[in-house]
């Protein structure tokens, strides 16, 4: 397992904080974060750091949504596609906030909003069990 999905003893802790810390990642190193998703590199296997650092990234949240079901704390199905909806939400908030899309919408705090939208993602995949 990867080192994140060892640093809490709770399955759906481990989702929150994984989520959360995708956000703030990307929102404290928008250059950084928008260079790792420049469409230019859509092929990362053209570049091995890059393209194992994404699998390694992207096995992690893997190893956290299978821990999830064998615990049955969330729904069943396959934990890549699972894996794929909640980086896409993760990135789609990451993205919003890096753009300031929220500015007519209040101001909320970074925090507030990832806690809240991964929390959201995660109540989902329980209440479909």
């Amino acid at each position: 397992q990867g080192t994140l999905a060892k640093a809490s003893p709770l399955p759906l802790e481990k989702l929150q904080v994984l989520g959360v810390a995708y956000i703030f990642y990307a929102v404290k190193n928008p250059v950084h974060y928008r260079v790792m998703f420049d469409s230019s590199l859509s092929n990362r296997t053209l570049y091995p750091p890059l393209y194992d650092t994404a699998v390694k990234s992207f096995n992690c949240l893997v190893e956290v949504l299978v821990d999830c079901q064998h615990k049955a704390l969330i729904r069943e199905g396959d934990p890549k596609e699972l894996a794929q909806i909640n980086w896409s939400m993760c990135h789609g908030l990451a993205m919003l906030l890096i753009d300031n899309q929220f500015v007519t919408m209040g101001h909320r705090p970074v925090e507030e909003l990832a806690n809240a939208a991964v929390k959201t993602l995660i109540d989902g995949l329980k209440q479909a069990q």
